[in-house]
């Protein structure tokens, strides 16, 4: 598996379309929230090797497995991958973009719904429904579509962020890069405070 590089699930996986038309449709599930234009819904690992989902967020459990056993093929033979957050974003239309930016951990993401191209490290990739991408660290961005609202369908992207063990116990690794070893809905961070 290379970062950057993108991969059809449903041709290497045991994953179905209904499968992935089940994850989509948590998309009309009130626990999103707005940010950032789009609405977002995450989950964090505790244990940092799995997720345990509770209905009817169970339908993310088979698509997680599948990412999971890719995370592992990008890491070196000894490592365990160590999940840190699966970040579930939800676009409506076209209209939203998400500026360049990296992260300080390993990700592979997958998208669902309309076609969205993506950039990564000075590429442009269209990402279609069932493809999934690995990064490693890249800088990478979604433009937002020509024609926005007329010109894209929904999409979701679920995006699985890890690293190994050993960038967790020096502090090397997180989902955002001023720090933050997870991210958090800003009214989240209002309730910690």
């Amino acid at each position: 598996v290379e970062s950057g590089q993108l991969i059809k699930l449903l041709d290497v996986s045991f994953l179905t379309e209904a499968q992935l038309a089940d994850v989509f449709q948590l998309a009309q599930s009130p626990d999103f929230r707005w940010w950032a234009g789009r609405m977002m819904l995450d989950f964090k690992s505790a244990d940092k090797e799995g997720f345990h989902f509770e209905p009817p967020f169970e339908v993310l459990s088979p698509l997680v497995e599948v990412l999971t056993a890719i995370a592992v093929q990008t890491l070196p033979r000894s490592e365990a991958p160590c999940l840190i957050q699966l970040i579930l974003n939800y676009y409506a239309d076209g209209c939203a973009k998400v500026r360049p930016h990296r992260h300080r951990c390993r990700q592979v993401c997958v998208s669902l719904g309309s076609p969205r191209d993506v950039e990564v490290a000075g590429r442009v990739l269209c990402m279609r429904h069932g493809d999934c991408l690995p990064l490693a660290g890249e800088v990478h961005s979604v433009p937002q579509t020509e024609g926005g609202k007329q010109a894209a369908q929904p999409r979701m992207s679920v995006c699985l962020f890890y690293s190994t063990q050993a960038e967790v116990a020096t502090g090397n690794a997180g989902v955002l890069a001023n720090g933050s070893f997870w991210w958090s809905h800003p009214e989240d961070q209002h309730e910690e405070d």
